[in-house]
């Protein structure tokens, strides 16, 4: 599942790469989710009492994925994200041998939980609960079921041609969404250029310990690990493919440490695989296809081939109908006997998406980009600090800044004594007049640009033009 140790490896030496998030930093954001796997997830983990069998029905149908799907389904919406499901389709043949090997385990652990729930067999509930897990098996009904369940609730599904991670990155790089969310690290080898892992803290759950998501960036990464040799897309996946992944034979004895030193020194994936497998004569590697370098011709510094499912995911992609509460009622309460609370019975779900909209708050300062993966939160560029300013007097009015920038075209820009910048508009020559007495005002017509301009300086709080310079500095108006 994914590439060996490659999480541990990018964190301890390419830490910028990885920022600690939250569901709710999500607000408003299109998350292409790889269902498969909280599929296979909520199968091994919702289980009940001492045998560990799954939550079922009256006509003993598990139900544990259903209730998983639609509870966390819905949290998702009421963060306010967007969630896109992504299933799994035909996997490629170059998997076949780590699926093989994988359907074998799986009826090694069936035997071991029959002996298990022996109750001569003096196995612990624990060592049931993980025999059970270990053996959990995803059937096509099982896909139908969660797939009826989320067009149900009007959220967007989409049926991968063959790995869901990978139609996930196609999703992200045509705009459709700006997130990948996988446990999947090989999300990172399609090119992936924003990933989030652990978004549900499943992580947690097995180490029993709280832990945050992860959001991961690709382009960091490949900064940070520069100096490593692995600074370009595909060095960065001849490292991966010779740390282990599902579609190779493992080098024994070679891990993300020893890969990097590897490529590093011989520069070749195949070289590098010779040198390895030299070194463990007795453990014999499947010979490897063509590193992604000589695959492509390229020098390194684009990024990786968009997968194929690239051609068949855009924005329509992820249109979805909108829910239809009856029928959720029905397929939840009605057809697999759900107890019928709010969260279960469409009310929640009808609250949730009658809801206003929230916008974020870096909404408000910047406009999202028409395609690629939306800036993260955590990461958005810090706006340009403006020049200094005057500070306003106690009591004026701070929100007319607009009306003060509207008539910065007719001011030129000069400084004060407090050395802020302060806009004033440039004097325009005046004709001869007769001097007039001592406190007396003048009655001559004010020019209609002038009056506007001393009426744009009223609303923005700025002193009237002829205030003494020193009351100016003391913030007292004259």
């Amino acid at each position: 599942m994914g590439i060996k140790g490659l999480f541990p490896y990018i964190r301890d030496n390419a830490p910028g790469a990885i920022v600690e998030t939250s569901l709710k930093d999500y607000m408003g954001r299109r998350l292409a989710v790889d269902a498969s796997m909280h599929l296979y997830s909520f199968l091994a983990a919702i289980r009940t009492g001492g045998d560990a069998t799954h939550l079922t029905n009256s006509r003993g149908e598990a139900t544990s994925h259903l209730q998983g799907f639609a509870n966390r389904t819905l949290r998702m919406l009421e963060a306010g994200a967007k969630p896109v499901f992504v299933f799994d389709g035909a996997a490629p043949e170059l998997k076949g041998k780590t699926l093989k090997g994988r359907s074998e385990a799986k009826r090694a652990a069936e035997e071991k939980l029959a002996r298990a729930r022996d109750a001569d067999s003096g196995a612990t509930t624990e060592d049931v609960y993980k025999a059970a897990s270990a053996s959990t098996r995803v059937t096509r009904q099982h896909n139908d079921d969660v797939k009826r369940l989320l067009r149900l609730m009007g959220v967007p599904v989409v049926e991968a041609p063959g790995e869901a991670e990978a139609s996930c990155v196609a999703l992200v790089r045509h705009g459709a969404c700006d997130f990948v969310v996988t446990e999947d690290m090989d999300a990172l080898t399609f090119g992936a250029a924003k990933m989030v892992k652990n978004l549900f803290d499943v992580e947690g759950a097995r180490a029993k310990e709280k832990r945050p998501a992860y959001e991961i960036d690709l382009a960091a990464a490949l900064r940070e690990l520069g100096p490593r040799g692995l600074g370009t897309m595909a060095a960065f996946v001849d490292f991966c493919i010779l740390c282990g992944c599902d579609y190779l034979d493992h080098v024994p004895g070679v891990g993300p440490a020893t890969a990097a030193k590897l490529l590093k020194s011989h520069a070749s994936l195949e070289r590098a695989v010779v040198v390895a497998d030299e070194a463990a004569p007795a453990a014999p590697v499947a010979p490897l296809a063509t590193s992604s370098t000589a695959d492509d011709g390229a020098d390194g510094d684009e990024a990786a081939p968009a997968p194929k499912a690239a051609k068949r995911v855009g924005r329509k992609t992820v249109d979805a109908p909108p829910p239809d509460y009856a029928a959720l009622r029905a397929f939840l309460v009605d057809g697999h006997e759900f107890n019928g609370d709010r969260r279960q019975d469409g009310r929640a779900l009808r609250k949730c998406r009658e809801a206003k909209p929230q916008k974020r708050i870096d909404d408000f300062f910047s406009k999202s980009p028409a395609k690629g993966p939306a800036q993260s939160p955590a990461r958005s560029p810090a706006a340009k600090p403006e020049p200094a300013a005057k500070r306003e007097p106690d009591g004026a009015q701070s929100g007319s800044r607009t009306a003060a920038t509207t008539s910065a075209s007719t001011r030129t820009p000069t400084s004060d004594r407090s050395g802020g910048a302060r806009r004033r508009r440039a004097p325009a020559p005046a004709p001869p007049a007769a001097k007039p007495e001592p406190g007396a005002r003048s009655v001559e017509p004010e020019p209609a640009a002038r009056a506007a301009s001393r009426r744009r300086r009223c609303v923005a709080g700025a002193p009237p033009r002829g205030a003494h310079p020193a009351s100016i500095d003391i913030g007292i108006r004259g």
